[in-house]
Formats: C-alpha cells, sequence, structure tokens
C-alpha cells in the first residue's frame, strides 16, 4: 500500500459519500490518500486533518475523517495513519501532537 498528500478533491469523493458524516470538515490543513500499490489511480482510503472546531492556535492538529473501504488487508488503518503522522511531522514540525474524537454515537470508543 502507498499513502500519499493530496488536494481534498482527490478524497472528497470517498469521504462525502462513504464516511457518515457526508461532508469534508472545515479548515483542512493536509489530506492523503491511501493506495493498493497496484492501482494508484483509485484511493481506497483517505485522511484529513485539519485546525479542528476549537482552533488549536498551532499547537494541535486535528484528525477530522478516516474512511477506508471494508474490503482493505487487516491493519490497513493502522499503516494508514502510522504513514500520514509520519508525514505530518515533516510539514508541521512545530505541532506538538494530534487530537482525535470518537463518535459514541457511531459505536466508536
Amino acid at each position: 500500500m502507498k499513502v500519499i498528500k493530496c488536494n481534498f478533491k482527490t478524497i472528497s469523493e470517498l469521504i462525502l459519500q462513504y464516511h457518515y458524516l457526508h461532508k469534508m470538515p472545515a479548515g483542512l490543513l493536509a489530506c492523503f490518500a491511501l493506495y493498493n500499490d497496484d492501482n494508484l489511480i483509485n484511493p481506497i482510503g483517505a485522511a484529513c486533518f485539519s485546525n479542528g472546531r476549537i482552533q488549536y492556535d498551532k499547537i494541535y492538529l486535528d484528525f477530522s475523517r478516516l474512511y477506508l473501504y471494508d474490503e482493505v488487508p487487516k491493519n490497513s488503518e493502522s499503516f494508514f495513519i502510522a504513514q500520514c503522522v509520519k508525514q505530518l511531522k515533516k510539514q508541521f514540525p512545530d505541532y506538538k501532537g494530534i487530537v482525535s474524537w470518537a463518535d459514541a454515537n457511531q459505536g466508536h470508543r
């Protein structure tokens, strides 16, 4: 699998159609697409990071969206997130961390 930093248009269809919120987050700072090695045209996953609903004053990024097709191999989510974080550290070296929210209404813990 391959993780590529992209613009929101590359992954917007995945987020808008399949993520339970069906909308892109505001204040996008970085988007990533996950691809199978043999198909770098159609992403199989998407991740978005933003400045969040709460302004974090350039200290924290907000992990705003994550979607991967159900058919992806086991542990794909962990691989994808780790690769995103690795790239984010280079792009935002002064940020101290990433905030992630869990929506209990969707069964997230």
